[in-house]
């Protein structure tokens, strides 16, 4: 394996072990899946260039284009073409719009951080672009050493971050992947310093000996030792801790600093729902006899593809253990009518910084600082998580009925509620308008709205929903008449914006199932979303536009009392008057066996896409194969062709092919001249002529050697016939005394340019002035 081909490997390598310090940032690990992939792509792309022998500055465009073609294919397929795999412009407009969300929720989130798109956009991003500067600077470069310092930079994101610190793992995987990187070259270095000589051979000839390679052992077990003390020391001396370190910045810079930034998980309408495990996430036993949701947080702003929350910044004085203010909204009148709903809460393995709550908590008995933020009432900590605590929360059960809704207002106290983002498409104002033309007030419009997605509109709940773009989404899925909780819940928060009713969206959990009376579980599939509506006098009011197939029957408050025996189902049985109120396209997504063909379609685009991909892909590593190959048999055939017939030259190409062939087989001979080389081979391969094969390989290199020398010095070169029959036999004497591994490597992953600068005469002039064939 040659040194550019072993670095590129070790430098990925490197790579992935250091970028696993970012794991205490993040609440789970799906971001680790296409971060390897990125680095993985990188790697190979500098491994290919060296196996093509190809020159090295071609690794610079290689790893980056690879590193395009990937993230491309795992962030953003919708815009990339062939199937989703080559980038395009909208590809990449897109890729960066991701990224730059990313950037925006980097700048807010605290550890450990919920994982979304747009933060597995920028960590992929910045792992493909930490993975391509190093592997260049330690690959083409050849300074693995200084390839370190890309490595270092993630290692102290992750150690200024991360409240814990990287953690004992973290830091040995990180130290064990530059140690591997670093030694690559190690030999090389040595070797610059002069030949190691050893042992006095005959006639008091110094001869080369095994000591580099045993500095180079004593080299990487120093490391190794040096990394373990590293690692020892600071849990054994004295005030070395992270805690010590921690109270020196706030006696530095004083506590505080204005408040901790609240993070909430933003909600990203274009990304599929992926089916959760059936983990039970929550355990809780309430007085409720049909209790609601539980919700995690609200989002209220929209930038035309995520929902995410208004920036806050709790003070400690807004702690829950003071109880917390009246919901937003709602009069001292609703809130005495209202009953007074405990709730006791034992959370498994669902780590969020925010609380689970029935909504509108007035009290939460919990461990820890937890902070509320009055607009909204979301609970977050900036210390911990939630996973394995238990709390208790007594909450208001606020259930309005049709008359009281039907003549609030709905103006609010906040222009961000009925914000729309710029460019809205005309198709969900249109759609909104149309659909609650017949309404006056506020409450008719948002029932309106509900109804027609969950019964007149011919929508389906599918977890095989399209992903668009950002600005498209929407009416992407307004078109498609599919989609999932989160797409509905978003979509009718938006076309209530649209008609004045400040709206927005809840993320949290279904009640779960009831095991026992007044014990509940929630699992991990639960998870759910919906709108919240704003109605002076009341507060916010859940709606639930998903179809009753998720979501079972709406709250008591939304369902319409003209028509309460209305089929709650997908694809709705509409009375005669109803068609009218539907477009073409509405209607005939209603035809039976529409969707079906639509989906078996769907399905066949989808197939034949991968089968496409799956083709390039193999056509790829196809010609991965074959460049190496490809590129010895074109560097033999030119050499020939140079070599114009002349004997002189044949012999040269002769020689030359045998010493590339046999640094494949890593078994190229040192020796100043054509006969210190050829003893050297026999003796190192034992090639002794009691085997009939040997004494046949025997004699082909008496004969190329012979060759050799006459090309060089003597006045008649010898004649060339049969040269490559020698070369043929000698390699196969050779190849037979290796394993079969060996001699695959050989074939298929030649070394691209073998160091034959040393070998004895494979550059210059022959004593009879005939010019040699260069290698």
């Amino acid at each position: 394996m040659s040194r550019d081909l072993r670095a590129a490997l070790l430098a990925g390598a490197a790579t992935v072990m250091t970028l696993l310090v970012l794991a205490p940032l993040l609440a789970d690990r799906t971001w680790l899946q296409p971060v390897v992939l990125v680095v993985a792509a990188v790697s190979l792309a500098a491994a290919g260039v060296a196996l093509a022998g190809l020159p090295r500055w071609t690794a610079v465009p290689a790893t980056l284009l690879a590193a395009l073609v990937i993230t491309t294919a795992l962030l953003v397929p919708s815009q990339a073409a062939l199937g989703g795999f080559l980038p395009t412009r909208r590809s990449v407009e897109a890729l960066g719009l991701l990224v730059a969300r990313g950037v925006e929720t980097s700048q807010v989130v605290v550890a450990p951080a919920p994982v979304d798109g747009p933060v597995v956009a920028l960590l992929t991003v910045a792992a493909a672009l930490v993975a391509v500067a190093t592997v260049l600077v330690a690959g083409p470069l050849r300074r693995p050493g200084a390839a370190g310092l890309p490595l270092l930079l993630v290692v102290c994101v992750a150690t200024a971050l991360s409240p814990g610190g990287i953690g004992l793992l973290g830091y040995l995987s990180a130290a064990a992947g530059y140690l591997a990187m670093a030694l690559t070259d190690a030999d090389r270095r040595l070797a610059a310093w002069g030949q190691v000589l050893g042992r006095r051979g005959a006639g008091g000839t110094a001869v080369p000996s095994g000591v580099t390679e045993h500095l180079v052992r004593v080299a990487a077990v120093t490391a190794a030792v040096a990394v373990g003390v590293g690692a020892l020391v600071p849990a054994l001396v004295p005030g070395a801790s992270a805690d010590r370190l921690q109270q020196v910045v706030d006696e530095r810079f004083g506590e505080g600093g204005g408040g901790a930034t609240a993070v909430n998980p933003f909600l990203d309408i274009r990304e599929d729902l992926e089916e959760q495990d059936d983990t039970v996430v929550i355990r809780y036993a309430t007085t409720d006899d049909d209790p609601d949701p539980l919700r995690i947080v609200t989002a209220d702003t929209f930038d035309g593809a995520v929902w995410g929350p208004s920036p806050v910044a709790p003070s400690a004085d807004q702690a829950v253990s003071g109880g917390l203010p009246s919901p937003p909204g709602a009069t001292a009148e609703v809130l005495g009518a209202a009953d007074r709903v405990s709730t006791s809460l034992s959370v498994g393995g669902l780590a969020q910084t925010f609380l689970p709550l029935p909504y509108p908590p007035a009290q939460v008995d919990v461990e820890g600082t937890w902070l509320y933020d009055p607009r909204t009432l979301n609970v977050l900590s900036t210390t911990g998580t939630t996973e394995g605590l238990a709390y208790s929360v007594t909450s208001y059960d606020i259930s309005p009925d049709a008359a009281q809704l039907a003549t609030a207002t709905t103006a609010g106290t906040d222009p961000t509620w009925t914000t729309l983002p710029e460019g809205v498409s005309e198709v969900v104002v249109g759609e909104a308008e149309r659909v609650t033309a017949d309404e006056t007030s506020p409450y008719g419009q948002a029932l309106a709205l509900q109804q027609w997605f969950r019964n007149f509109g011919g929508f389906t709940y599918s977890l095989d929903a399209p992903t668009t773009t950002d600005r498209d989404a929407v009416e992407a899925f307004l078109e498609d008449r599919r989609g999932y909780c989160v797409q509905f819940a978003s979509t009718m928060a938006l076309m209530s914006r649209s008609l004045g009713i400040p709206a927005r969206v809840a993320v949290g959990f279904l009640p779960g199932e009831e095991v026992e009376p007044g014990q509940w579980e929630i699992r991990a599939d639960d998870a759910h979303a919906w709108p919240e509506l704003y109605f002076d006098g009341v507060g916010w009011v859940r709606f639930e536009p998903t179809p009753a197939g998720r979501t079972g029957a709406p709250p008591s408050w939304a369902v319409p009392e003209s028509d309460p025996a209305v089929p709650d189902a997908a694809t709705p049985s509409a009375p005669a008057a109803l068609p009218e109120q539907l477009g073409p396209d509405e209607s005939a997504a209603q035809q039976p066996g529409a969707e079906a063909g639509r989906d078996l379609w769907d399905r066949v685009r989808g197939l034949a896409a991968d089968a496409a991909v799956l083709l390039l892909v193999l056509l790829a590593v196809g010609l991965l194969l074959a460049v190496p190959r490809g590129w010895r048999a074109l560097r033999a055939w030119r050499r020939r062709r140079e070599a114009d017939g002349d004997a002189a030259r044949l012999a040269v190409v002769a020689w030359t092919e045998l010493l590339e062939r046999l640094a494949d087989l890593d078994a190229l001979p040192s020796g100043a001249t054509a006969r210190e080389q050829a003893a050297r081979l026999r003796s190192t391969q034992r090639i002794d002529g009691d085997d009939p094969a040997d004494g046949e390989a025997l004699a082909s290199l008496s004969r190329l050697v012979e060759a050799w020398e006459r090309a060089l010095y003597a006045p008649e070169p010898a004649p060339a016939d049969g040269l490559d029959d020698d070369v043929a036999a000698v390699l196969a004497a050779v190849r037979n005394r290796l394993p079969r591994r060996a001699r695959w490597s050989a074939t298929w992953f030649p070394t691209p340019s073998p160091d034959l600068a040393a070998t004895a005469g494979t550059a210059g002039s022959t004593g009879s002035g005939r010019p040699t064939v260069g290698v």
